[in-house]
C-alpha cells in the first residue's frame, strides 16, 4: 500500500492515519479476499535514485524511470516530466545497469537489498511516498482455531507492531551508511525543494480523488484538517522515554502519571483556556501513536 507522502506531510500523521479510521477501512477491505487485516508494518518511505542529482521536479525531465505497474505512480513521474516505464521488479537492476532506465523509486531497504546503488550514482532522500505492509491472517485458518488463540494471535501482532517500526527505522540508518560507503552520493531534499514536488503532484491527488476511493481520501483529508484545528486549541506536552527496553517500566510509569494529571487538568477546563495533550516518543525516536 502506498501513500503519497507529499500529501500526508509527516510520519506522525501517517501513523495516526494507519491507526485511525482510514487504516481500519483499508484493513476491512482485506475480507473481500479471504484474509483478515490486523495492523500495518513498515517497509519504509520511498526515495528516488538516479544517475544525476535530483533537486526539483524539472530534473526528471526526459529521464526514463522504472515504476511498478500503477497508474497513480506513472502519473506522478509524468507530472515531473519523466518517462515512466513499468518493469518487473526482479528485472530492475539489469534495466538500470543497461541504461534502459535512468532511475527508480523504492524504500531504502529495497534499494540496499537489491543493490540498486551499484548502478545508480545518486540516492535522493525525498520521503515522497510510503510503503506499508498489511499484516494479515488467512480467514479460514484463523477461524479454525479456538477463539482464545485467535485473540492471542491478533493482539500479539498488534503489540509487536511498535517494535517492527523501531527495527525498520534503525535498520534503515545502517543501510544508508552502507550505500554511502559504496560511493553512491546521498542528497536530502530541503523543505523548499519538497514544496516544489508537492505542488507538482497536486493534480495527481486531484485525479485520484475523482477516479480512486474518494471516500478514503476524504477521510484522510478530514483527519489532517481536524488535527491542524486541534493543534491551535491544544497545548502539547512531550515525553521522551524508554518504553520498550530495560527501563521501560519507569518510562511507562511516568507516562501513566502524566496521563492521569492531564486528564484531571482537562476535566477542570484545561490550562489557559486550552486542553492539554500528550505526545509520547520512545527514546529510539519513534512517536508512539498506536493505540488499540
Amino acid at each position: 500500500m502506498i501513500f503519497l507522502f507529499f500529501f500526508l506531510c509527516s510520519r506522525e500523521n501517517l501513523y495516526e492515519i494507519l491507526d485511525g479510521s482510514p487504516g481500519k477501512v483499508l484493513l476491512e477491505k482485506c475480507k473481500d479476499y479471504g484474509i483478515i487485516g490486523v495492523t500495518f508494518w513498515e517497509s519504509g518511505f520511498k526515495q528516488f535514485t538516479a544517475n544525476k542529482l535530483i533537486q526539483k521536479p524539472q530534473d526528471f525531465k526526459g529521464l526514463n524511470v522504472r515504476v511498478m505497474k500503477s497508474m497513480i505512480i506513472m502519473d506522478q513521474f509524468k507530472a515531473f516530466g519523466a518517462n515512466p516505464i513499468p518493469i518487473d521488479f526482479h528485472k530492475t537492476y539489469q534495466a538500470l545497469a543497461d541504461g534502459v532506465v535512468n532511475g527508480q523509486e523504492n524504500p531504502i531497504s529495497t534499494i540496499a537489498c537489491m543493490k540498486f546503488y551499484e548502478v545508480q550514482s545518486h540516492l535522493i532522500i525525498s520521503n515522497h511516498a510510503y510503503l506499508a505492509h498489511a499484516f494479515v491472517f488467512s480467514k479460514s485458518i484463523l477461524h479454525a482455531l479456538p477463539l482464545k488463540m485467535q485473540k492471542l494471535l491478533i493482539s500479539t501482532a498488534r503489540d509487536i507492531t511498535f517494535f517492527q517500526l523501531k527495527e525498520a527505522i534503525e535498520k534503515e540508518k545502517k543501510l544508508i551508511s552502507t550505500i554511502k560507503k559504496a560511493g553512491c552520493q546521498i542528497y536530502r531534499l530541503t523543505k523548499d525543494e519538497i514544496a516544489l514536488f508537492k505542488q507538482a503532484t497536486k493534480k495527481v491527488i486531484d485525479k485520484f480523488e475523482q477516479t480512486g476511493d474518494s471516500n478514503l481520501l476524504s477521510m484522510i483529508q478530514n483527519h489532517i484538517k481536524k488535527k491542524n484545528q486541534a493543534l491551535k486549541n491544544e497545548i502539547i506536552i512531550g515525553l521522551n522515554a524508554d518504553l520498550a527496553a530495560g527501563s521501560a517500566l519507569a518510562g511507562i510509569s511516568i507516562k501513566r502519571g502524566m496521563e492521569i494529571a492531564v486528564d484531571e487538568i482537562n476535566q477542570r477546563g484545561g490550562l489557559l483556556g486550552k486542553k492539554l495533550r500528550i505526545i509520547v516518543r520512545n527514546n529510539s525516536g519513534i512517536t508512539r501513536y498506536r493505540r488499540y
